[in-house]
């Protein structure tokens, strides 16, 4: 007679009772998990008593849930014909050649498993990480995962088992230990050490593994207290019988509090800043009660004034004039106020303005200010940029607008913010200009300057449109995304640079050569020249420096050959940075992901005929880069240009245009990372807002340079007034 398999955990005497007993054990577990949350986020804030409440009502769901979970599980192994665990223990004792096939079949599917590893790891590594598409790349690694994982299965274990049959006889055992149980351990101890392996040879740090230990740990509490509920059944009769409706009002309880919370911003904030897996809970309980499915949510500070409009959400694009708040913030947009006078429009290349003839244009990607001599770093790593930073105006503040290369290149080269930048499809890794973007070298090539370019990078292929207004772009032996982050560039650039510079200056002709040297963006790679002194986490800020400095020999070897020829008479010479990186300032690590000035703080110098050295402070932007390269060479910036030249501040001249100037940025949501944030800096301040999580930060750049105390969860009025600055420019400047 056939039984339904479900039957036996339905009708089980044993099945509710255990639910029961799971529950009362996740609920223990959060009363000692979220209390310890909520003091490590909210002590000192004033705000505990409200954070312990709303982290309780948070997960106290949760914790139910994986009491029942866990419980089921108990139940469903107690009354399946499996037994218990102490029954096959007993048989693995009493049976030794029933006890060997058992641990030669852990170890074959051990060995099954780490081959399955190898390859999963081999094709995520290798074709899928060449591929553009993301979700394309996760669907065939998956793929590939399934069709091993059969394959080994079919073809391997079997065999491997019958193999494996008489090594295991080595295996120890004993009357009381089973060979199964000593395979196992040895098994554990080989994984825990190639473990420790791995974490020495990677940086660790880079990972995100609070949230996994909480959740870990909220794990292990369940299952602990349900195995002692479990084991002592006469001791704790509560719960097995009487356990879910006496524990359902206790859950309940501070529950209900949980929308009221919720209205509460700082208290949300609070926990989301500081919390571990509390950000990614409130995250879930959102979207849980997303009603139009916008990725926002009314409650829990999601800000989403509409939510049964799709179109109305934070972060929205607020149309002005059409009676609807889409970005809930402020009312209604209104229309753009131009700040003054229009640009003219790009006039002919005339002598008596232009300063010089010519230009060379050097980006080193991943370049953080602070590496540099002139940006104050003691060690001496750039020798060759701090002379050439003391030849010229070197800008000491400058920020980019985006924090990678996809989106601060489109965004220099055309002058405009990343989000308003004109792309095909702005949620890619690698977003494509439209052919309507105006380049700086389309600027420069319709008043008569030969335009080139020097490179050997993937993403300067021609399909992304970064090559408008390019006459040639030298992008030989460019790699794939993947070897690219372990690729030495410089070596095979700076040669290739230096014959194109000769040629131009032979040729006699005006011209604009870019140049772009990967390094030093990770992975960091070791020079024979330039050897770590430290390894593992300790050495990854050396490693980056070893790199810059790398880098740093490498353009002096391209400046040496410019400055052995005439083009210093007549030519300018700009070099600048993408973006920088982040060290874990903000629990980030490379760069990509926030907008905070580790990532965006980069080196700017311009150096040409008649500008005296002068150190810049005045904040600057990279937007201004484009407009300063076509003002050198005596052009107007056209009026779609947001930057503003700096040409007159580089002569230590006063420019009204950049008085008490916002500058702002743009993290656009990608693949890799899909939290679009927002930032402004307004006199000495900073305002950052993440667009996903509502959720605001505001910083005192004079008094707390490196951003680590917001003043959203402690001065609520000027968190006020930067909030609506932030608003209003990003309803007038990044739309």
């Amino acid at each position: 007679m056939q039984h339904d398999p479900h039957e036996k955990l339905e009708h089980s005497p044993q099945g509710w009772p255990c639910m029961a007993a799971g529950v009362a054990a996740g609920l223990a577990a959060v009363l000692v998990v979220a209390p310890c949350e909520a003091w490590i986020a909210a002590r000192g804030s004033g705000r505990l008593g409200a954070a312990l409440l709303l982290a309780l009502g948070l997960y106290l769901p949760l914790g139910a849930g994986l009491g029942a979970g866990l419980g089921a599980i108990a139940a469903g192994w107690a009354g399946s014909p499996l037994g218990s665990w102490r029954r096959w223990f007993g048989l693995l004792r009493q049976h030794a050649e029933r006890d060997r096939q058992v641990a030669a079949a852990a170890l074959a599917a051990a060995v099954c498993l780490a081959l399955e590893a190898v390859v999963v790891n081999a094709f995520a590594q290798g074709p899928a990480a060449g591929m553009a598409n993301a979700r394309l790349a996760a669907l065939s690694t998956g793929l590939v995962a399934a069709g091993g994982f059969a394959l080994l299965g079919a073809c391997v274990f079997v065999p491997l088992w019958r193999l494996l049959l008489p090594v295991v006889r080595w295996a120890p055992r004993s009357a009381q230990l089973p060979a199964t149980l000593s395979t196992l351990g040895l098994l554990l101890l080989a994984v825990a050490a190639a473990g420790m392996l791995i974490l020495a040879r990677l940086d660790w740090r880079m990972l995100r593994v609070a949230p996994w230990l909480v959740l870990g740990a909220l794990v292990v509490a369940t299952a602990i207290g349900l195995s002692v509920a479990l084991a002592r059944p006469r001791r704790w009769p509560l719960p097995r019988r009487w356990g879910l409706p006496l524990l359902l009002p206790l859950l309940l309880l501070p529950t209900v509090f949980v929308p009221w919370l919720g209205e509460r911003e700082a208290v949300v904030a609070q926990l989301q800043s500081k919390g571990a897996l509390l950000p990614a809970v409130i995250a879930a309980a959102r979207a849980l009660r997303d009603r139009d499915r916008d990725g926002y949510a009314a409650w829990l500070g999601g800000g989403d004034c509409n939510d049964h409009d799709p179109r109305v959400h934070p972060g929205a694009r607020d149309w002005p004039g059409n009676g609807i708040d889409e970005n809930c913030v402020g009312g209604d947009a209104r229309a753009r106020v131009a700040g003054g006078p229009a640009p003219a429009e790009p006039r002919t290349r005339g002598a008596t303005t232009a300063l010089v003839r010519n230009l060379l244009v050097i980006c080193i990607d991943t370049l953080r200010a602070d590496v540099l001599g002139v940006g104050g770093h003691p060690g001496g790593l750039t020798p060759t940029l701090d002379r050439w930073a003391r030849r010229g105006a070197y800008f000491a503040r400058t920020y980019a607008q985006g924090p990678n290369t996809p989106q601060s290149f489109p965004s220099i080269f055309t002058s405009q913010y990343p989000s308003r930048v004109p792309l095909v499809d702005a949620f890619t890794g690698y977003p494509q200009l439209k052919p309507e973007a105006l380049s700086v070298f389309e600027v420069l090539q319709r008043a008569g300057l030969r335009t080139e370019a020097v490179s050997s990078h993937f993403y300067f292929d021609e399909k992304r449109g970064i090559r408008q207004g390019v006459q040639h772009w030298d992008n030989t032996d460019a790699t794939s995304l993947r070897d690219s982050n372990k690729d030495i560039s410089a070596p095979r650039i700076v040669p290739r640079a230096i014959a194109r510079l000769r040629a131009l200056e032979a040729a006699g002709a005006p011209f604009v050569l870019f140049v772009h040297l990967f390094e030093p963006h990770s992975t960091y790679v070791e020079h024979a020249e330039f050897r770590y002194r430290q390894r593992g986490v300790a050495g990854l800020r050396e490693k980056y420096e070893r790199e810059v400095a790398f880098v740093d020999a490498w353009a002096g070897r391209l400046l040496a050959a410019f400055e052995a020829s005439k083009l210093p008479r007549d030519t300018a010479l700009v070099i600048f940075s993408d973006h920088g990186e982040a060290f874990g300032e903000h629990k980030f690590y490379f760069h990509g992901q926030a907008l905070y000035d580790e990532v965006l703080h980069v080196p700017l110098l311009v150096v040409a005929p008649g500008l005296a050295p002068a150190v810049v402070t005045r904040p600057v932007a990279l937007l201004d880069v484009a407009p300063t390269l076509v003002d050198l060479v005596g052009l107007a910036p056209p009026p779609e240009f947001q930057g503003r030249s700096l040409r007159r501040l580089a002569r230590g001249q006063p420019e009204p245009a950049l008085e008490q100037r916002p500058i702002g940025a743009v993290l656009l949501p990608y693949p890799a990372w899909p939290k679009g944030q927002q930032a402004l800096r307004v006199d000495h301040y900073k305002a950052l807002l993440r667009l996903e999580e509502n959720r605001f930060e505001f910083y005192d750049l004079a008094r707390d340079p490196r951003e680590q105390r917001d003043l959203a969860l402690s001065d609520e009025g000027l968190a006020s007034r930067l909030k609506q600055q932030l608003v209003q420019f990003a309803e007038t400047e990044l739309q």
